[in-house]
């Protein structure tokens, strides 16, 4: 399960990173669909696959604060 390795992301550091939260980068709409090392693996609206990004690159819509914050 995913999770686990998302919060860590999220608290290390300070982003509200979690499965299926809604993000932006670079202009393009996105969800979060896993942790994959020290990133997120983002499905962007329109792509197939996910990609790599670090946490701290991405804008994040949902409104939930990050953890520890």
């Amino acid at each position: 399960m995913f999770r686990p390795a998302l919060e860590y992301l999220s608290v290390e550091h300070g982003v509200p990173a979690k499965f299926r939260a809604r993000v932006s980068y670079q202009g393009k709409i996105g969800v979060i669909t896993r942790s994959s090392g020290d990133c997120v693996r983002v499905k962007f609206e329109g792509s197939r696959y996910g990609v790599p990004i670090h946490p701290t690159e991405l804008i994040y819509l949902d409104a939930d604060p990050a953890p520890g914050a």
